[in-house]
């Protein structure tokens, strides 16, 4: 999770830069189809390998801490035999990636392609000057295992589609076992105790977080039970708000029979509030869990005073995994649908062809080998062998169901995989590896416990990669940031009493006044522009 929320901050661009690019006239884009034409002298459109001869890519890529050279990786060698395609990397670290990337744009001195790190901005800006090629006519003819992937998700061809309607860059795509993380799990043993069952809604949780406060679920014969302990909002935020509202996305914009809400001013948030309240005044929940850290918190649910936490109970000892189970979600008495967060399984901004490309062809070919699944794959090379090297080779099932890996010796780990085998993750492709890792009792039961008690509850909220043209960027951002704010800052106090939830209609009139409005006719905008690119 580190290494992933590094990557996604990398994502941001300097502005200055791209606003002083953004004032350069359009460069005349080579047409596609002059393009086109070329492709039979040089390549084969259909088998391998790719090019006919051996021909040169230049390109820029994002290196992991500790990983190696993509040249010198077991996969990219036998990708370049298969393809007879060689790739010039130029590679930075994520501290100098984004300014060496941005650095080259703004110059002129950039590569063939960029791999892994470009942002929506950069997409729109370079997109649209022409520095950055139009991808739909190379993935209609070039790349059949994208377009596969496209046409059984459809909201894979909305997220990569830029305002102008072209695609200038091409997604992660992601189905794996461990990919939703679950929010709320609890102490079994404690609910054993207190002789109570799983809760089924709201009134049930307060009785069973009340009865773990009162009964003594740990046995030390102390008041020290911390029924219910967070870090920050987002347990409760992703578990209790939505069996009031019945969406998924949290107090924040969602989305209601194709129309944009902001769920916190909602009636039924306003009610939420109020049952938050109630559980703080009552001690229910950790009075610290909007100033501790994440490892204060994690402190306390190994010591066995908490009930409910929100941490993965993979970091926890092994031999408590019996001890531990997952909440299915509630409902309320403003909402009978119980609702659970589907992860959105797209990244997108993993590669960019420019137009100093003289191979645009070859190279689409050659990213869209990622894309097959392992039984599309030629000579083994597919997105999930990216992701964990080659099977039998690099990894094996460790059980006759498949549900269970382990790696082969010597590749012992991720980090083995990203210094000897492939590029692990983030990389332009498809990943669909459903199996955990063997020997991990905790990780089986978080899998299991997703599989179980949230896969059919799991609801979609407002598409993250929806995307602003720059007047509305620009408008949102400003407008945005500040109603985040004042929203944080309200549910804090309502929570704690420190403000009367009587004062409810006050908080909306203010949101109303910092343009809440206006900030959700842009929402519905490039919502409806997105539903567009999903049905088109």
């Amino acid at each position: 999770m580190k290494k992933k929320v590094a990557l996604l901050m990398a994502l941001g661009s300097t502005m200055s830069i791209i606003a002083a690019c953004s004032s350069e006239p359009a460069k005349e884009a080579e047409k596609p189809a002059e393009k086109e034409d070329k492709a039979a002298s040089y390549m084969n459109a259909t088998g391998f390998p790719i090019a006919k001869d051996k021909i040169t890519i230049k390109a820029m890529g994002l290196k992991d801490p500790g990983g190696t050279e993509w040249n010198d990786l077991e996969l990219f060698k036998k990708a370049e035999e298969l393809t007879n395609i060689h790739f010039d990397f130029q590679l930075a670290e994520q501290s100098t990636y984004e300014e060496k990337k941005n650095l080259a744009l703004a110059s002129g001195e950039y590569p063939d392609v960029f791999f892994r790190s470009i942002s929506v901005n950069d997409e729109e800006v370079y997109g649209k000057q022409g520095t950055f090629i139009n991808l739909k006519p190379l993935i209609d003819k070039y790349a059949p295992n994208l377009k596969k992937r496209m046409e059984e998700n459809k909201e894979l061809k909305a997220a990569i589609t830029a305002t102008d309607g072209n695609i200038y860059a091409l997604p992660y795509y992601v189905q794996t076992s461990t990919l939703n993380p679950h929010v709320s799990f609890f102490n079994a043993e404690w609910m054993n105790r207190v002789g109570m069952t799983m809760p089924q809604n709201t009134d049930d949780l307060y009785l069973l977080l009340k009865a773990f406060k009162e009964k003594d679920p740990n046995q030390n014969g102390k008041a020290d039970e911390i029924p219910w302990s967070s870090y920050r909002f987002e347990a409760m935020n992703q578990f209790i708000l939505p069996a009031f509202t019945g969406l998924s996305g949290g107090p924040v914009f969602d989305v209601k029979d194709d129309k944009v809400v902001f769920t916190p001013i909602l009636p039924e948030f306003k009610e939420y509030l109020a049952y938050m309240n109630k559980l703080y005044k009552e001690n229910l929940i950790d009075h610290e869990f909007l100033t501790q850290t994440a490892q204060q918190h994690l402190a306390k649910v190994k010591s066995g005073i908490v009930g409910v936490y929100n941490t993965s109970p993979t970091v926890l000892p092994p031999e408590t995994t019996e001890l531990q189970d997952s909440l299915e979600p509630i409902t309320s008495p403003f909402n009978s649908k119980k609702v659970a967060r589907a992860y959105s399984p797209i990244y997108t901004g993993r590669a960019a062809i420019t137009d100093k490309n003289k191979y645009p062809e070859a190279t689409m070919r050659w990213i869209d080998t990622w894309y097959a699944k392992s039984d599309e794959a030629v000579q083994g090379l597919s997105g999930t062998a990216l992701f964990v090297g080659m099977e039998n080779e690099h990894w094996e099932y460790a059980d006759p169901e498949k549900k269970t890996y382990k790696f082969k010796s010597p590749v012992t780990s991720f980090q083995d995989i990203n210094k000897k085998v492939s590029v692990s993750s983030y990389m332009p492709s498809y990943l669909e590896f459903m199996p955990y890792p063997s020997g991990s009792p905790l990780m089986e039961m978080k899998v299991k416990g997703v599989q179980k008690r949230q896969e059919p509850y799991m609801k979609s909220y407002f598409p993250t990669t929806a995307r602003y043209t720059k007047e509305e960027g620009e408008k949102a951002t400003i407008i945005e940031t500040d109603i985040n704010t004042y929203v944080e800052q309200m549910m804090t106090k309502f929570i704690t009493g420190d403000e009367p939830i009587q004062n409810f209609d006050k908080y909306v009139e203010s949101l109303k006044k910092m343009k809440l409005d206006e900030l959700t006719a842009i929402k519905q905008a490039i919502y409806d522009r997105w539903l567009k690119g999903k049905n088109s």
